[in-house]
């Protein structure tokens, strides 16, 4: 049995042979592994000492394109009621092929009898400049603890989901959206709110990822709490400190 003096940190010094010393080291070791290469803060949300952000996810900038092609047809629509003077009853005989367009014509008709042009366009600049606010302030975080949600327009909102009470992950793309990269993502959980939706997202692979490698290094790191657990209670030691740190971080 050697004698070990203590960390160079000043650790509690203990005892342990020579192959519990090479256990040890190859533990704590997958421990720091599984711990480092992250960084970053949250606004508005407090971190645990031991979290670490590893991934920001924010919406993609089709979101705006499609915004402001929103605003131009509306604008479009607006013209051409006023100029040809149509009102509800004449789109009767749009065909269903048209269903898109005749929404628009009938939102921005009523809007158009209601409040006048000037007040419809003016609406319609509303509507983008809540959109260009909604695509700068929604992002998305993945924690080595939880994913974090962030958006509102006037009122920032925030939810989380720890990782886990997340049950499964679902992106969903088109061949458009994989060519330009964006999708919407839906994380089930476990909690009363049933499940989390993340639209028009940048990367949605990529944010999947970080959300899966997260989950599975914090079922290594708790497995390796219990290994430390496991070798003290064969009266195995190791360093105090270390096993403190693994359960403050990864047991519940």
């Amino acid at each position: 049995m050697n004698s070990f003096e203590g960390s160079q940190r000043g650790r509690n010094a203990v005892k342990f042979s020579d192959g519990v010393r090479r256990e040890k080291i190859e533990i704590l070791g997958s421990y720091r592994h599984i711990t480092s290469d992250c960084g970053g803060v949250i606004v508005g949300v407090e971190l645990t000492p031991e979290e670490k952000v590893l991934h920001t996810a924010r919406k993609h900038w089709l979101f705006l394109v499609y915004s402001l092609i929103e605003l131009i047809v509306y604008i479009v629509v607006i013209y051409y009621i006023n100029t040809r003077n149509l009102w509800l009853s004449e789109y009767h005989d749009i065909p269903v092929l048209f269903l898109v367009i005749i929404i628009t014509l009938l939102a921005a008709s009523i809007l158009n009898q209601v409040l006048g042009t000037g007040y419809s366009l003016v609406l319609g600049f509303i509507g983008f400049i809540a959109a260009v606010i909604l695509y700068l302030r929604e992002k998305w975080y993945v924690t080595t603890h939880r994913v974090v949600g962030e958006y509102g327009i006037l009122r920032k909102r925030i939810i989380e989901c720890p990782h886990q009470a997340i049950q499964y992950i679902d992106h969903t793309k088109n061949l458009l959206r994989t060519i330009t990269e964006y999708g919407n993502v839906t994380i089930m959980t476990a909690a009363q709110s049933g499940k989390i939706e993340a639209k028009f997202l940048d990367s949605p692979g990529r944010f999947v990822w970080h959300i899966n490698k997260a989950r599975s290094d914090l079922l290594k790191a708790h497995q390796l709490g219990k290994d430390m657990k496991e070798m003290v209670r064969r009266d195995k030691w190791v360093l105090i400190d270390d096993i403190e740190d693994a359960e403050t971080v990864f047991w519940e």
